[in-house]
């Protein structure tokens, strides 16, 4: 069980529910059920989320992007420049929604 609000959003939080997935043998194919809203949401989506090695993965290129913002931005842009000439994205505009 989470406590509601925002001081319960902090990293031994994060721990406590990382340990009882782990505890309980949590593997990707295991739900995790967030009654309520808000914090109580964004903590268990947050640990669920990283349960995945991947994840976790991802997580590390989302932080190490932080300290390079301005070209992570640019290169993005350049793709998704990109992606657009090439009719990647579906979109209402397309007409291939």
């Amino acid at each position: 069980t989470v406590k509601e609000g925002e001081p319960s959003k902090c990293f031994d939080t994060y721990k406590y529910l990382l340990s009882e997935m782990v505890k309980n043998e949590f593997t990707r194919s295991d739900c995790v059920v967030a009654v309520g809203g808000g914090v109580v949401g964004d903590m268990a989506g947050f640990a669920d989320s990283l349960v995945a090695p991947l994840s976790l993965i991802n997580a590390i290129i989302v932080a190490c992007s932080l300290r390079r913002r301005e070209q992570v931005s640019n290169t993005l842009s350049q793709l998704e420049g990109i992606w657009g000439s090439h009719g990647v994205y579906v979109t209402k505009e397309s007409g291939r929604e």
